[in-house]
């Protein structure tokens, strides 16, 4: 990255004179963490993130592809994902959604058959993220908290209306609600 002298204004690399004052843009170093321009050299710490600044800030491919893969080994370890991963290869609509996705990209290669083979493929990408879309979505929408004891839950929705408060539960806490 690069700094005007004069202004302050933080410019990209294939950029050399300033656009507000026209004076030559000098090199600047940034947050190998965050990317935030570093403005005062003798900083310790970024004012953009807070990490520590060390005798290497410039941002390098290999330090962005070390954080995004450590970010997601993170991701694969966090307890709610795997719960989610877990209940969507477990759940019955899931496995229907499948089965109609199959049914239907099958129908569509069944009446494909006169049409040449790059008109086809287009059908088929098109068809393949048309249902993979329509499966976020459904996914999207199935995923709850609960109002009782805060835990997020994919699935159907249970709401209870008392003394003229409405809350959403989830299966365990609606059942706790109707035991009793």
């Amino acid at each position: 990255m690069k700094k005007c002298i004069n202004c302050n204004k933080v410019f990209s690399e294939d950029v050399h004179f300033c656009n507000e004052c026209g004076a030559l843009l000098t090199d600047v170093s940034v947050c190998r963490n965050c990317g935030k321009a570093i403005e005062n050299e003798s900083a310790l710490f970024c004012s953009g993130c807070g990490a520590e600044i060390g005798g290497d800030t410039e941002v390098t491919k290999s330090n962005i592809k070390d954080a995004v893969h450590t970010s997601v080994e993170k991701l694969k370890e966090n307890e709610f994902v795997k719960s989610v991963k877990n209940d969507i290869q477990n759940s019955q609509s899931v496995s229907m959604i499948k089965d109609k996705v199959k049914d239907a990209t099958d129908s569509v290669k069944n009446k494909a058959t006169g049409i040449p083979y790059y008109k086809k493929r287009k059908i088929g990408i098109f068809a393949g993220v048309f249902a993979a879309v329509v499966v976020l979505l459904l996914l999207v929408t199935s995923i709850h908290t609960c109002d009782e004891c805060d835990k997020t839950y994919l699935g159907k929705k249970h709401t209870v209306t008392f003394w003229g408060e409405t809350e959403n539960l989830c299966k365990d806490c609606y059942d706790d609600f109707y035991r009793w």
